[in-house]
């Protein structure tokens, strides 16, 4: 047995007589204090000094102008008012006019000069120099900048790049530090800067005669997007109270250089509650847990006393404000002391109604005028209960799933002592979607509770677990923030479900408070995704941003060749196959959850950034002698068609001088281009692979950039075969290519890289209505914003954080097409085209090494699509591996454009087509050219076009006539490029150039040619005309005569400039028109029947006798009309009249027609508050097979108690419905 000495007895009473006289604890929920505290907004700005004693500060900011959002922060913690100069850059003062098309309206270095000049002809109380290098300013502005400083204008500097021997820093380096200046770091509290506890070695203060200058010397690199304030290094630690405090040194610093500190000031803030015996009074033989219990209260404590102790009596009368905050918490209460500071007093008690926890507790002082001090203290207060070893049993959610949480509380003394565990989890939008409670009495020990999950909405789940001195019950947000706190981050596997038109925000950082501000404005305005590199951070601050993540799991790109002729990394290199292996996996596992099951294998992928032939290492050599040797199957065969005279295949090595630009044999450097465009997909595709090992059902994909080089090794067929979606810059070519070859219900889809992707405007309100209605499902936006060392003057946000007009005329229209006829556009099912265009990738590296033709494929590709397009025929972009199975009863019609080279394989697959029926439309003479690039001795294809060019082409320029010259539309048909040496054999020539045969027909086997000795010429467009090229009008005659196209889509006025898609929903049947944005305006006639029903989707209304109903259309206008059998004379929803929170709320919703059985609908469905807008996470898109649907909200636990609506939007009709319900507490 053990004996306690007669002093321990007498220490251990004191200790119990303290802990009495601290007070029994308060009722359930209620505060004490409720006249003193408020419960303030969440994530709400620290309002430091504002107002700040005295007046605002006069401040002149000078830093590259996308920095300049620290700005607008400050502004609303600390009372300014100020000026900047927003520098173009870290590196430079303006733009620069060569390396900037078009030049914006503002930035030019002499505006800036101007600007600085006129700004420092006014006295500032402090001037802001930061993140830039001054070498950039002139010597005559730093001199009149630091003339200002001699005069007792303060100087602040942050982020300075300058070199030791700038002129500045030759000057601050023999400036005097000041003796007992305030100190800048004093009270700001260490998560200012997490990871570095050392403040005091961040800033110093030094004289310039009568001025001072204050320096922020934070450690590490500059941030991209601030100025002022130092990022975590750590991207887990961007929070709201770190940002806070951040801003709190910045405004201290300014403080200071403007000579505005208060001479009583804030010392600290202590804890002076008893908190038992010291180690010193503890006698050797106790116990850790008795010793423990004697610092222990015996009861519940409802507040905590802390002395705010100044650095001198205090001058005069002070108010005393204090605020309690928590890192990663929305609940700030703040509290008012009505006892003021009294002159001459050197502290003031305050008592705080704080648990056991850690806290930020924050102090003011208050004059008349406003705030003369703050400070900012780390509190950790111990107490009980509080709980240890914290486990969560999962590390990710399924949206319906359980999860067990463990913990132990460490007992104590008291038998009355009764304590609670309580758990909930919040979603990324704040909801709260599930909670368990748990009581412990005084022995402590193992608790275990399950939190059960249903229906989660979002990606991300906080689960916070807390320890209250009370019974089980429900607890107030005010009794949790004063309790002991411990948090865990969960991300949620939600399926990738595409439904409507997706919003894309691409960026290379998520890592400081710039962004996270700037992903907020992007989510509220309709971005509805962000791409980025992906880490536990981006996950948190895309949900809590309301955005789904599409992570980067790495970049395919080489910037540069190393000596001119190597990738690095090499795709074909073992060693750098195996590290992404891991490395991919690793992190597709990290993603498995929070990223909606897809994944990015990169931001604007390349093979090599530069015109460089890569990769000739090794590694790549080995493998393309093997793929030369089966192509050519001899040495002799190779240097035949090389011009080489390689004795081995060990030896084939790529010859220097080849290429664009160089004579020769074009088979080395086709063969070459060739060669790393197939290494270049097939990696993607090898990359997929490995990401589908972590996770089979992964959506993988990548960005790449604008398909403008021919060495970015784009093969748009392979990748898009091998890859989940693609998005690459938008040009009127590539979106036909996304149409053709994408999966429906994917990412896949067009970027557009700033704001000069259309000189027109309007052109920004037409494109969503484009993918949406070709049902391409994504529209990436990059260069979002600009950063220190990127200006960005066309980025789609402003330098102050707000969103450009194109952002919103862009981001608009898509929240439109959502809102609207979005669901049921992306539901229905399309006609399939019945003409195929061919993509020839011989033909387009033969473009870069031939000059026969000025034109090349692309060029010819693109002419083709307009043409097609304008005649109002529907077409597919086909690969080789559809090429050679085509069908004509699938495809009656294949286009060739500027298909000169073809392999032997493919030349067989066009006889074969053309013997089985099919009708062939081409340009130039089709397979002139083999794979290689070598000129093809034997017939070809040319018997099928009815032609027997010479061995030779002789590409003249002449006029193309018409051969019907008594026709009335005989005339001058416009110049072309044509090959003169081509004869007509059993070919019928329709137009001439001089004695040349220019269009040609044939009859070949059961099929038709038409061949056109030239490459097709693009409409050209004269303001809101367009002047189509004579062969247009001669291949849309053409393809109206096949068998099998009499069922194209007419309209009553023709050619109708724009496009007009149809679709199938159900029973009903959908017509949309989309007028071009410069078109004229135009009358249109759908073939809309007498006995329909039609809606206009749109505005809901019913169009009275359709068959004769005439649309007019504005340039860029849009319509979308349904037929119907039957007339929906109601639209019921059905919905309780109460609903409770934390449960389901089940909604019925029935089309009932005039007559007959309703068909197919598709609704989408809102939930809004009483006079604010939707709550968009519980918008649901709701197909309804015969017009019925049943579908249920799962609602919050913290659903703010009153009256809501529910509002249904028929898709298919336009019609619209609500219902009034009230929405109650659980209690209730």
């Amino acid at each position: 047995m053990n004996f306690i000495s007669h002093e321990s007895y007498h220490l251990l009473w004191r200790c119990l007589i303290a802990a009495v006289l601290l007070g029994p604890g308060c009722a359930w929920g209620a505060s004490p204090f409720t006249k003193e505290f408020t419960e303030e907004s969440p994530k709400q700005a620290v309002a430091w000094a504002k107002p700040l004693a005295d007046g605002p500060l006069k401040v002149l900011f000078i830093a590259p102008r996308f920095t300049l959002g620290d700005v607008a922060e400050l502004e609303v913690r600390v009372d300014l008012e100020y000026e900047t100069a927003g520098l173009w850059t870290a590196t430079s003062l303006g733009y620069d006019p060569v390396a900037l098309t078009p030049l914006p309206e503002h930035g030019s270095p002499e505006e800036m000069l101007a600007r600085l000049d006129a700004l420092l002809d006014v006295r500032w109380h402090v001037i802001v120099l930061a993140n830039f290098n001054t070498r950039i300013l002139p010597d005559a502005v730093l001199s009149r900048i630091l003339d200002q400083v001699a005069g007792g204008t303060g100087l602040l500097t942050a982020h300075l790049h300058d070199a030791t021997d700038s002129r500045l820093m030759t000057v601050l380096q023999v400036l005097p530090q000041e003796e007992g200046a305030p100190s800048i770091a004093a009270g700001v509290g260490e998560c200012a800067f997490p990871g570095n506890a050392l403040l005091d070695t961040i800033g110093s203060v030094q004289l310039h005669e009568k001025g001072r200058v204050v320096t922020l010397d934070y450690p590490g690199d500059p941030p991209e997007n601030h100025c002022l304030i130092q990022v975590p290094s750590d991207p887990v630690d961007l929070d709201t109270a770190y940002e806070n405090n951040a801003y709190a040194l910045v405004i201290r610093a300014l403080c200071i250089a403007a000579r505005r500190t208060n001479e009583v000031r804030i010392l600290n803030v202590q804890d002076v509650a008893p908190s038992g015996p010291n180690d010193l009074e503890i006698p050797p033989d106790f116990y850790p847990e008795f010793v423990q219990s004697m610092r222990d209260s015996v009861v519940a404590q409802p507040s905590r006393p802390f002395r705010i102790l100044l650095n001198e009596p205090a001058d005069q009368r002070y108010t005393v404000q204090v605020q309690l905050r928590r890192k990663d918490s929305d609940t700030q209460i703040s509290y008012q002391d009505k006892t003021p500071l009294q002159r001459g007093d050197v502290a003031h008690l305050v008592e705080i109604p704080a648990g056991p926890g850690e806290y930020l507790l924050d102090a003011w002082l208050y004059t008349r005028s406003g705030v003369a001090d703050w400070f900012t203290a780390n509190v950790v207060i111990p107490g009980w209960p509080e709980f240890y070893d914290l486990y969560l049993e999962k590390k990710w959610l399924l949206p319906n799933d359980s999860l067990e949480i463990s913990l132990k509380v460490r007992p104590i003394v008291s038998p009355d002592r009764r304590a609670a565990v309580y758990a909930r989890a919040q979603d990324g939008f704040g909801r709260i979607v599930s909670s368990a409670v748990q009581g412990v009495d005084n022995s402590g020990g193992t608790v275990t509770l399950r939190l059960h999950f249903s229906d989660l909405l979002s990606s991300l789940i906080k689960v916070e677990v807390f320890a209250l001195d009370s019974e089980p019950r429900p607890f107030s947000e005010w009794e949790l923030h004063r309790a002991y706190r411990e948090l865990r981050y969960l991300s949620v596997r939600r399926p990738d479900r595409l439904e409507n038109l997706e919003l894309i925000a691409a960026t290379e950082e998520l890592r400081d408070y710039a962004a996270g501000h700037s992903l907020k404005a992007l989510s509220e305005a309709g971005v509805t995704a962000v791409h980025a590199p992906g880490g536990e951070a981006a996950i948190v601050v895309a949900a809590r941003n309301h955005l789904g993540l599409v992570p980067e799991l790495t970049r395919v790109a080489a910037e540069q060749a190393r000596d001119g002729v190597f990738r690095e990394p090499c795709l074909n290199s073992p060693d750098y196959r195996e590290r992404l292996d891991i490395e991919l996996r690793e992190k597709t596992v990290k993603h498995w959850a929070g990223s909606s099951t897809r994944y990015s294998l990169g931001n604007r992928n390349y093979l090599g950034g530069t015109e460089e032939n890569i990769c000739q290492c090794g590694y790549c050599m080995s493998v393309f002698q093997e793929t030369l040797r089966e192509d050519y199957g001899s040495i002799v065969d190779l240097n035949e068609a090389w011009g080489t005279q390689f004795g081995d295949w060990d030896f084939v090595e790529v010859p220097r001088d080849i290429g664009p630009g160089h004579g020769g044999s074009p088979s080395p450097w086709m063969d070459f281009r060739e060669f790393m465009t197939r290494q270049f997909t097939e990696f993607h595709h090898w990359a997929h692979d490995r990401i589908a090992v972590a996770d089979a059902e992964g959506k993988v994909g990548a960005r790449f950039a604008g398909d403008t080089s021919i060495y970015y090794g784009y093969d748009w067929p392979g990748l898009f075969q091998y890859l989940d979606f693609i998005s690459a810059d938008y040009s009127p070519l590539f979106f036909e290519k996304v149409h053709s070859y994408a999966t429906q219900g994917s990412l896949s889809g067009i970027t557009l890289r700033d704001t000069r992707c259309f000189e027109d405007g309007a052109w920004l309100s037409w494109l969503p209505w484009r993918l949406a209605l070709n049902q391409v499902g994504a529209l990436w936006l990059d260069t979002l914003w600009g950063n220190a060392h990127h200006a960005a003057p066309y980025a789609w946000m402003r330098p102050d954080g707000s969103l450009t007009p194109e952002f919103n005329l862009l981001a608009g229209t898509v929240c439109r097409i959502r809102d609207s006829v979005g669901p049921l556009l992306y539901a229905a099912e399309t006609r399939p085209p019945n003409i195929a265009v061919y993509d020839s990738p011989y033909s387009r590296y033969l473009s870069g090494v031939n000059d026969e033709y000025a034109d090349t494929c692309r060029q010819s590709q693109e002419a083709a699509a307009q043409l097609l397009r304008f005649a109002g025929f529907s077409f597919q972009f086909v690969s080789k591996t559809r090429l050679v199975a085509l069908d004509p009863a699938v495809f009656p019609v294949l286009v060739l454009p500027f298909c000169r080279a073809l392999d032997e394989d493919e030349r067989d697959a066009l006889r074969a087509y053309v013997k089985s029926g099919g009708a062939l439309i081409a340009d130039v003479i089709p397979g002139t050219f083999d794979s290689h690039g070598r000129r093809v001795s034997e017939q070809g294809i040319n018997d099928i076009f009815g032609i027997s060019p010479a061995d030779t082409a002789r590409v003249v320029q002449a006029v193309l006539e018409p051969v019907d010259a008594g026709s009335a539309t005989a005339k001058d048909a416009g110049w072309a490029s044509v090959d003169a040496s081509v004869v007509a054999g059993a070919g019928i020539a329709l137009a001439r150039a001089g004695e040349t045969a220019a269009w040609i027909v044939n009859r070949a086997g059961n099929g038709h040619t038409f061949l056109l000795n030239h490459p097709f010429r693009a409409v050209q467009r004269q303001g809101n005309r367009r002047i189509l090229p004579a062969e247009g009008k001669a291949v849309a005659v053409f393809l109206r005569d096949l068998p099998g196209m009499a069922d194209r889509l007419s309209t009553a006025s023709e050619p109708f400039l724009g496009s007009i898609c149809q679709y199938q929903f159900g029973d009903a049947r959908i017509y949309a028109v989309l007028a071009d944005v410069d078109a004229p305006k135009q009358k249109v006639r759908l073939p809309l029947q007498r006995d329909s029903f039609v809606y206009n989707a749109l505005t809901g209304e019913l169009i009275s006798r359709p068959h004769r109903h005439t649309f007019i259309m504005e340039p860029g206008n849009v319509e979308v009309v349904s037929c119907l059998s039957y007339e929906v004379e109601e639209l019921v929803l059905e919905v309780p009249k109460v609903a409770f929170a934390g449960q389901r709320l089940p909604l019925r919703i029935i089309v009932q027609p005039e007559k007959d059985r309703a068909g197919k609908h598709l609704f989408l469905v809102d939930l809004l508050p009483a006079n604010r807008p939707a709550l968009p996470w519980y918008r649901r898109s709701i197909p309804a097979a015969a017009g019925i649907a049943e579908v249920y909200l799962p609602l919050a636990m913290n659903e703010l108690p009153g009256w809501y609506t529910v509002r249904v939007h028929d898709s298919l009709t336009g019609l619209e419905t609500t219902a009034a319900l009230k929405i109650a507490s659980p209690t209730e």
